[in-house]
């Protein structure tokens, strides 16, 4: 009977020194949001873990960061209730960088070709 008070005693203690562990009373949304803002708050303090990530959604690092941010602030949203907050403006923004980011690469590459003929190199 002893080890079973002294379990359920760490276990309050635990309980109580960090939130995100939960309790008989948390509800699934509760559940769901300490994770969100447990992996947010990775995503944000851990920069190799944010620079793979921005990698693997093709965004740039401070991108990935700030949606991290809004899921600190704003939880777990059920899918069938999330909203896209993504307007018109900013979507024509994305375009116009991306585009610039194309038209960059090509002239560097034609740059690096007609270098190359210039010097006289064959492929």
């Amino acid at each position: 009977m002893a080890d079973k008070l002294r379990t359920t005693q760490n276990l309050e203690a635990l309980q109580a020194k960090h939130v995100g562990t939960g309790h008989a009373d948390t509800t699934k949304k509760e559940w769901f949001d300490n994770i969100v803002r447990d992996t947010a708050h990775s995503f944000i303090g851990h920069q190799p873990l944010l620079e793979l990530t921005a990698l693997g959604m093709g965004l740039h690092p401070e991108e990935v960061r700030m949606e991290q941010y809004e899921h600190l602030i704003r939880g777990w949203v059920p899918s069938e209730t999330a909203e896209v907050n993504v307007g018109q403006e900013e979507l024509d923004y994305l375009m116009a960088v991306e585009m610039q980011k194309q038209q960059e690469a090509l002239a560097s590459a034609n740059a690096t070709t007609t270098d190359d003929i210039a010097n006289g190199a064959t492929k």
